[in-house]
């Protein structure tokens, strides 16, 4: 996946978080089968139907837990959301 534009909360799932991007950068998030964007965040599907997630998490929205500390704040690269019932 390629992207572009604001990159504040680490939306482009590259690694870092940084100011908007006028070309494209490729993201971390590879075999993408699906795609969902917000303004501060992004989740996928891959091949295998694992779903990641990345970008703001400041109200636990990718973590599923509200963050205790800055490093959970923003999440800067894809990470895998298991639910266990």
């Amino acid at each position: 996946m390629w992207c572009w534009g604001g990159n504040t909360k680490g939306v482009f799932g590259t690694g870092v978080a940084s100011t908007n991007q006028n070309t494209p950068v490729q993201s971390m998030m590879t075999g993408a089968t699906q795609l969902d964007v917000g303004h501060h965040s992004a989740c996928a599907i891959d091949g295998m139907n694992r779903l990641y997630c990345w970008g703001n998490n400041n109200r636990g929205q990718i973590t599923l837990h509200h963050p205790t500390d800055a490093i959970e704040t923003s999440i800067l690269a894809p990470r895998q959301i298991v639910v266990t019932p």
